[in-house]
């Protein structure tokens, strides 16, 4: 099996906020973080979470059982997890194959608690049946995701229970912004997240790179990232990882959001519009009274 070859930070993580949990309201962490598309690590989300010790690998495949995984979230590619976890600690691929299952996690539930100052009010909360958005994530070293921006206007959090993740962050792209390191940063989200990390991360580093610079951090068990609406990112697995991350749709958001849904998941879209006419009738009626 491949190892990584772990890149010293060269942009300081003492610039990455650390917010606790238990002590910030949603209403707080929405202002300074949703809103500003500011990114963050949270501390403490994980407190209590049966996952902490069921998600360890053997503990997780033996409750699995035969139940099959989708590889990369394609229905027609799945193993189970004991079959994944063989593959991982023998493979030598490339690109190596990774579990990114949006079904199984449903069966997960009980063991996390998603952070509520997160998802207070995310528009697929009050939905019926939201776009896909939450996903079980086990990946064996030098797997990952390459470079990619969340759908819908989405912000995201990812929480990581066992392993060590690698992340490099851009901020959304400039209006307009036509430049030819932009443009280089676009056509790298062709790269495998291994190939990213070794070979275009480096060269965002140097004086020479006029693009937007990555914000790197080093994710551990028990930390869970936010990444705002926008950011480009890209991450890698360090070593074997088990992670849940959902995709959040704020109400601050929902302007950019309903045009997006609209072509991909309409049903969703004409229904957030109706709720929002029926608010929108109900404050009337209030302001109207005597």
């Amino acid at each position: 099996m491949r190892g990584v070859n772990t890149m010293a930070d060269r942009t300081s993580t003492s610039t990455i906020e650390r917010v606790c949990a238990a002590t910030t309201s949603a209403a707080d962490f929405h202002d300074k973080f949703v809103r500003t598309r500011r990114f963050c690590v949270l501390t403490g989300a994980q407190s209590g979470w049966r996952a902490r010790h069921a998600w360890q690998p053997e503990t997780l495949a033996a409750t699995l059982g035969g139940s099959k995984l989708r590889v990369d979230d394609r229905p027609a590619v799945t193993l189970t997890l004991a079959e994944y976890l063989a593959y991982a600690d023998a493979n030598d691929d490339e690109r190596p194959l990774s579990i990114f299952d949006s079904h199984i996690v449903k069966s997960l539930a009980e063991d996390y608690t998603a952070p509520a100052i997160i998802e207070d009010g995310s528009l697929f909360a009050d939905d019926p049946a939201p776009p896909t958005h939450r996903w079980l994530l086990v990946g064996a070293a030098r797997t990952g995701t390459p470079l990619h921006t969340d759908p819908l206007a989405t912000s995201a959090w990812n929480a990581l229970v066992v392993g060590r993740k690698r992340w490099a962050l851009f901020p959304p792209a400039a209006a307009g912004d036509a430049s030819d390191d932009e443009k280089l940063l676009a056509a790298s989200a062709r790269l495998g997240a291994a190939e990213f990390f070794d070979a275009f991360v480096p060269l965002t580093l140097e004086p020479s790179w006029r693009g937007p610079r990555p914000l790197l951090l080093t994710q551990r068990a028990g930390e869970t990232v936010f990444v705002p609406e926008g950011f480009r990112h890209a991450v890698l697995n360090e070593e074997l990882a088990v992670a849940v991350t959902h995709n959040v749709a704020p109400p601050s958001a929902v302007e950019r959001m309903l045009p997006l849904a609209a072509d991909v998941c309409p049903a969703f879209a004409q229904r957030v519009e109706a709720r929002r006419k029926k608010r929108r009738r109900g404050r009337e009626v209030t302001i109207e009274r005597p």
